[in-house]
């Protein structure tokens, strides 16, 4: 909770303003590289190191869920520049349910990945090469990253009180937000 709390920090205090393509496109490049850490784990690499399982374990996962959302918020703020006022709580919903779908989905397929690697509690052999790829798959959806408007049309307007009307959500919260501290 505290990390995802730091995710939602780091973007709303440095990344708030930044065309959404970069943040997906670096998250998720950062994300694939932490994630390759793994293998230190699996190797004891970490324990050659001297830091201990626990730790290494704790501070990746820390780092990751920090990362993950820091991915996450613009596909949050796009939602609910997009969804009619008040909606933004149904269309969050949505996201997230999505979100699940695709977290079911992949756990699935590393099942049968584990299979037909023949990864068992006896057999750790292909271990390894599990790891490696679940993680190299993590950058299967950049191929998509065109999708995603090069600059955000709408990221001049945050704060911009006339561009309440135009749609709920992050942005109307922002805008009134920022007229709350003129009046101060």
């Amino acid at each position: 909770s505290v990390c995802t709390l730091i995710g939602v920090y780091v973007f709303d205090a440095a990344l708030k303003k930044v065309s959404f393509r970069p943040i997906f496109l670096w998250s998720t490049l950062i994300s694939t590289v932490l994630g390759l850490t793994q293998l230190m784990l699996v190797f004891r690499t970490n324990v050659a190191l001297g830091i201990p399982d626990w730790i290494f374990c704790l501070g990746e996962s820390a780092i990751l869920s920090i990362v993950g959302w820091i991915c996450t918020m613009p596909v949050i703020v796009l939602a609910s520049r997009l969804c009619p006022e008040g909606m933004e709580g149904t269309m969050y919903a949505l996201i997230m349910s999505i979100n699940n779908l695709g977290g079911i989905i992949g756990s699935q397929l590393g099942a049968v990945l584990t299979v037909y690697l023949g990864v068992t509690e006896k057999n750790m052999d292909n271990f390894w090469l599990l790891v490696f790829i679940c993680n190299i798959s993590t950058v299967l959806p950049l191929v998509l990253i065109n999708w995603i408007p090069e600059e955000d049309p709408d990221v001049d307007n945050l704060g911009d009180v006339s561009s309440v009307e135009q749609h709920g959500g992050y942005s109307s919260i922002n805008s009134i937000t920022e007229q709350g501290r003129e009046k101060v």
